[in-house]
């Protein structure tokens, strides 16, 4: 069994390594963000029940439409979800939020009221390995602002000890030109 399990994990490893060195071309479609996070916190409530953490939904009804590649940014946003979930302790919370941006962009927010890092580790968060928690990756974080970049938008951290992390994700409504080399434009 033993042996089994860190087969799996190392297969996990490999898999998120080529997930962040080799990503996939994103396929955008007008989503719905607020349906996309539904979904997912559908997917991820029997894991964060387990783990005695609560995830709240605070997600604005009249949120415009946006361009995702769903299965990229569902990606994106688990590895911020299962990080929040990973460093809370039983009693913890998260709180996931929606709301336009001052610049037509959609914003999603994921604040969690853990134990938030230092500035040292702000800086590190981001680079591929890093990891401040033992057993991680540290490919979670990295492959989100990747996704997120790939969309046209930005990941953001705001983040204090002793007060909790919020990673703030902005996404313009519409589909971000494609870098050159990755294969052209393509239909929405």
């Amino acid at each position: 069994d033993s042996t089994k399990s860190e087969i799996e994990r190392l297969e996990g490893l490999v898999n998120n390594f080529l997930a962040y060195a080799r990503p996939a071309r994103p396929k955008f479609e007008k989503r719905n963000l607020n349906q996309v996070i539904q979904e997912l916190a559908r997917f991820l409530e029997a894991d964060f029940r387990q783990s005695g953490v609560v995830m709240e939904l605070a997600l604005e009804p009249m949120l415009p439409e946006a361009a995702l590649d769903e299965t990229q940014f569902k990606q994106a946003v688990m590895n911020l979800l299962v990080n929040a979930r990973q460093i809370l302790k039983t009693g913890g919370k998260v709180l996931v939020r929606t709301r336009p941006g001052a610049s037509g962009e959609v914003v999603l927010e994921i604040e969690d009221d853990g134990p938030g890092m230092t500035p040292d580790v702000q800086e590190k968060v981001f680079e591929v390995f890093f990891s401040s928690r033992g057993g991680g990756t540290g490919l979670g974080l990295p492959i989100a602002r990747q996704i997120v970049e790939r969309h046209g938008g930005t990941l953001e951290l705001d983040s204090r000890p002793g007060r909790g992390t919020t990673f703030r994700i902005r996404i313009p409504r519409n589909r971000p030109p494609m870098p050159a080399g990755d294969g052209g434009a393509q239909d929405e």
